[in-house]
């Protein structure tokens, strides 16, 4: 599977497929009856994923045939990727630019394969996600990590933010 992202998946495209669970027996004298492989799949174009799908369905079904074996293959479609929309960008751009300088944004950050519940809201109404700036923390801690400590100097800036959105969108009293 690991072969899909460099062989089949043109280069100015992205896919990362990660092979995260195997599970097979229980015990060290005994050749186990299935075997099962869990993972994530992750691209920023529909089109990608569906070549992604395919390829493991035929690699997995051809492996298992080549051995005398059959396969079971599933793949289930989880988050889609997170796509801001260009007018909702530019209010969340604009009230930023008033919290923290517009020399303080990074408005080309490099894309990020990172699964987000926002992406299924943006799949119904435009919006934009936007990082707040925390960064990367020491050690690996960053989010998703059990070890993962939020920075609590960060609230007033969120706060401050979302207030901000709210005076760029919200029409002025009379």
């Amino acid at each position: 599977w690991q072969s899909i992202a460099s062989r089949a998946v043109h280069p100015v495209e992205s896919a990362v497929v990660s092979v995260t669970q195997f599970h097979a027996g229980d015990t060290w004298n005994v050749l186990p009856a299935t075997a099962v492989l869990r993972g994530t799949v992750r691209s920023f174009a529909p089109a990608v994923r569906d070549l992604v799908e395919t390829r493991m369905g035929e690699i997995a079904r051809s492996l298992a045939t080549g051995f005398g074996l059959t396969a079971d293959f599933r793949y289930e479609r989880r988050y889609p990727s997170t796509i801001n929309s260009p007018a909702e960008t530019e209010i969340a751009r604009i009230a930023a630019a008033r919290v923290v300088g517009e020399a303080n944004l990074d408005l080309d950050p490099t894309p990020s394969m990172g699964a987000e519940d926002f992406a299924y809201m943006l799949q119904k109404k435009p919006g934009c996600y936007v990082w707040l700036g925390a960064g990367t923390a020491d050690g690996g801690r960053n989010l998703h990590s059990p070890h993962y400590d939020f920075n609590d100097a960060l609230l007033p800036l969120g706060a401050s933010y979302w207030v901000r959105l709210v005076e760029t969108t919200m029409p002025k009293a009379a």
